[in-house]
């Protein structure tokens, strides 16, 4: 219990203490490596931190969104799905700039757009009318000058969210969704070793605050969160269970190895903000934001 005492308050492994002051939470973690994709850990590539990771956006004719949509669980397609797209990288706003027809049997979709910005930050949802499926909210997806054309997009079976819950001896709440994450270094790797710390929004990246008291769970390389696990594994996954705030700000916080561009404690091993974004939370869905090494407030 011990362990999810400690993730339900943010704190990291270690025992480290959050203290809540400007500089962010004084605690320690292990240096952060990243997946060398052959089983094995490497060094991060962070030359991209507190740097704009995507080029400007620029207006275009057409843009382009298509791919594939996959079951969360079994990572087979889907057919019957809906997919919308939000431009503003926000579904609270207003009707989806863009929606799919439905998807056919092999889970192909395509949403295409006249006149818009390219090279932008969207928001997707994935629904299908089928109760042993929840809706699905993506955000932070790279959209860039002609679109995309390789995407993948997913559906979250209901008995998945119901698994997961009960790996934390916790029970649906009507009011919360659920969020989760990955997130990767400039070179597109899973980071190992960070932890994350959600926040209600309004809240400057950073900046003093307690964050929510949420159970947080991270993966350990399987299909699920692991009750165990207190920081990130070198699948880079985490997810937060029934959170009812609807928008949220999630930092990621790490030890940068010595000599690291960007490290902020050179000479020592203090975690520093390594990235941060925000997303909307709906009840009963699953909210997912892909996150790379950038802090946007800094």
């Amino acid at each position: 219990m011990r362990e999810l005492a400690l993730m339900a308050m943010g704190c990291p492994k270690g025992g480290g203490t959050d203290a809540g002051t400007d500089a962010g939470p004084l605690f320690t973690t292990e240096p952060l490596q990243c997946n060398d994709g052959m089983g094995g850990l490497a060094a991060c590539d962070f030359s991209c931190l507190y740097a704009p990771f995507d080029p400007a956006p620029v207006a275009v004719p057409a843009l382009e969104l298509s791919g594939i949509v996959n079951d969360f669980f079994d990572n087979v397609p889907v057919d019957g799905a809906t997919v919308e797209v939000w431009l503003d990288n926000s579904v609270e706003l207003g009707a989806a700039d863009g929606t799919s027809g439905l998807s056919a049997v092999d889970g192909a979709f395509s949403i295409n757009l006249t006149n818009v910005m390219g090279n932008v930050r969207v928001a997707y949802r994935t629904t299908i009318n089928d109760p042993d499926y929840v809706d699905t909210y993506e955000f932070n997806e790279f959209a860039g000058e002609a679109g995309e054309t390789n995407l993948e997009r997913f559906t979250v079976p209901t008995l998945t969210v119901q698994i997961i819950l009960g790996l934390f001896n916790l029970t649906p709440d009507a009011a919360g969704g659920q969020i989760a994450g990955a997130f990767e270094d400039c070179a597109r790797r899973n980071v190992a070793n960070a932890i994350v710390r959600v926040h209600a929004d309004p809240h400057t990246c950073g900046s003093a605050g307690d964050p929510l008291q949420i159970v947080l769970g991270y993966f350990d390389g399987n299909e699920y969160p692991d009750p165990n696990q207190l920081d990130m594994n070198s699948d880079g996954l985490w997810l937060g269970a029934n959170v009812t705030d609807p928008r949220v700000v999630i930092e990621v916080w790490g030890t940068l190895p010595e000599g690291s561009p960007g490290d902020a404690f050179p000479g020592t091993d203090e975690a520093q903000l390594v990235g941060c974004g925000s997303i909307d939370v709906e009840p009963g869905t699953i909210d997912i934001i892909d996150m790379a090494p950038y802090a946007m407030a800094l």
